[in-house]
C-alpha cells in the first residue's frame, strides 16, 4: 500500500497529472477530473459524477500539459 502512495506521490510532483474541467454532455453538469498527461493523447469512457451517463473523454496532451479536452456521448 505505501508503494502506490509513492507512486501517485512521484506522480504528482513530475507534473504528469492535470486538473481539467469537463461538460457532461448528457445533463450539462460540469465537474473536475484528473488527466494523466505521462502517456501523451487518450480517451477513455468514464460515467458522469451527477447522472451517471457514460461519456466518451479525449485528451490531447503533452507531458505536463493539456492542450484539448473534447467530450461526447458514449
Amino acid at each position: 500500500m505505501g508503494l502506490i502512495l509513492l507512486i501517485a506521490s512521484r506522480i504528482l510532483n513530475l507534473g504528469v497529472l492535470v486538473e481539467i474541467q469537463i461538460q457532461c454532455p448528457h445533463c450539462g453538469e460540469v465537474f473536475t477530473s484528473m488527466a494523466d498527461t505521462s502517456q501523451g493523447d487518450y480517451s477513455t469512457i468514464e460515467d458522469c459524477e451527477v447522472c451517471c451517463a457514460p461519456m466518451n473523454i479525449e485528451v490531447i496532451c503533452e507531458p505536463g500539459r493539456v492542450e484539448e479536452v473534447r467530450v461526447s456521448l458514449a
